[in-house]
């Protein structure tokens, strides 16, 4: 017998900002704004996935954390938070270009400043 969806599924999007940005940027890899836009969406999408790993509902923290503060926090809590540890936290937090002060998360963080004024 085939499974009714229930009232509370969720209907995703056919694509996702991600996958759209993406796809402008591989069209024409030299356009600055479908580089800008490719890189705050992939810094939205990765800031959503790790806060999904805190306990505490999004709704319940003081305010939205932004990608190096997570990555902080994540770090802290890897130590101590059962579910937080083991080999892909350590690949995760080792990954130099996730590391405070790298280049690329520097730029991540430039790209959401510069979206948020644009906006």
């Amino acid at each position: 017998m085939p499974a009714t969806p229930s009232a509370h599924a969720r209907s995703w999007p056919p694509r996702s900002p991600i996958s759209t940005a993406s796809k402008a940027f591989e069209e024409d890899d030299d356009a600055h704004g479908a580089a800008r836009d490719y890189a705050n969406e992939f810094r939205i999408f990765i800031e959503a996935r790790i806060s999904d790993l805190f306990d505490r509902p999004a709704y319940a923290q003081p305010r939205k954390l932004a990608l190096g503060e997570l990555l902080d926090e994540l770090k802290r809590q890897s130590r101590t938070a059962e579910g937080l540890s083991g080999a892909a936290f350590d690949a995760l937090l080792a990954e130099p270009a996730l590391r405070s002060g790298s280049t690329f998360r520097d730029l991540l963080n430039r790209v959401s400043i510069t979206r948020t004024r644009a906006r």
